[in-house]
């Protein structure tokens, strides 16, 4: 007799923050995480996130998920990258709501931004499904992002400016 496990779902990795404050990656996976860099085990890292805050751990992150019966499944690489910024940066913000969203309509409430911003909208499997170019002109007043003609799920909004400024955002679509 034998014991066939399932292999858990692959883990997506998902980042946010700033240099100033840290980068977070975050997995996709609630529990049974370790997280790599350059292929080296992190110790300690096994919590859904964690926090690149240096310079020095600067690399390509990947995260393992191990399932209930002990099988893995490895997350896609992603590269991290933290640098000093020479001038500080102004606080910026992005709210989305309402989140979760039953009809797919969302408004975005962006401040501090001096810049244009760029919009991606990512599914679950990290694959882009719509994007969107903010003009600096126009960030001062909530935005409407229409999302109605995606299934149901999970999202995740990246706002990305030129200067190197990024927020990252789920949302839950209805």
């Amino acid at each position: 007799t034998f014991t066939v496990n399932p292999v858990p779902a692959t883990p997506t990795l998902t980042t946010s923050g700033t240099p100033a404050t840290g980068i977070t990656l975050t997995s996709s996976a609630t529990t049974g995480n370790q997280f790599y860099l350059n292929g080296v085990l992190i110790a300690g890292a096994t919590a859904q996130t964690y926090l690149i805050n240096s310079g020095t751990k600067n690399g390509s992150y990947t995260v393992v998920a191990t399932g209930t019966g002990g099988c893995t499944a490895t997350s896609a690489a992603v590269n991290v990258t933290v640098t000093a910024t020479a001038t500080a940066q102004a606080a910026t913000s992005l709210t989305v709501y309402p989140n979760p969203t039953p009809d797919g309509q969302v408004m975005l409430a962006l401040s501090g931004y001096r810049e244009t911003v760029q919009l991606t909208v990512s599914n679950t499997l990290g694959q882009r499904v719509q994007e969107a170019t903010l003009p600096a002109a126009a960030l001062g007043r909530p935005q409407a992002l229409d999302l109605s003609a995606l299934p149901a799920g999970v999202y995740v909004l990246q706002a990305r400016t030129a200067s190197g400024g990024v927020e990252v955002r789920r949302i839950v679509r209805e």
